[in-house]
């Protein structure tokens, strides 16, 4: 039986690796479209942000989101935090499919290549 020990950090070369390569395009990003690359809905959220209605039933929304907005706004009322957050948040994503995948017993190569496909997400990305 393995034991499913984090432990080494060296032991997991290849996904720190694959978090190297995937935090380059996004600062890559962050810094061509400071303070943040704009997407249509994006008003939209900052507005339910700061309206008095972070949380709100909209279909078309993910509820909460404008709330975390709102959150980070507090540490900095820039649209750059929330570009920061965005992006550690993606990097994270891939951490925990890297890490929840290793401890259901896959490989660390397969735990990393599963990784690398949320990591290097276009669509996550941008």
């Amino acid at each position: 039986m393995r034991r499913h020990r984090l432990g080494s950090v060296g032991a997991h070369w290849p996904l720190l690796v694959v978090v190297a390569l995937a935090a380059v395009p996004r600062a890559t990003i962050a810094v061509a479209y400071w303070p943040a690359l704009l997407q249509s809905d994006s008003f939209t959220y900052v507005r339910m942000a700061h309206t008095g209605a972070p949380v709100a039933i909209d279909p078309g929304r993910p509820s909460g989101y404008a709330l975390i907005v709102d959150l980070l706004s507090w540490v900095d009322p820039s649209l750059a935090t929330v570009t920061v957050a965005q992006h550690l948040a993606g990097l994270a994503t891939g951490v925990l499919v890297y890490v929840l995948l290793w401890r259901l017993g896959a490989s660390r190569w397969a735990a990393t290549l599963a990784a690398a496909v949320v990591l290097a997400s276009v669509q996550l990305v941008s």
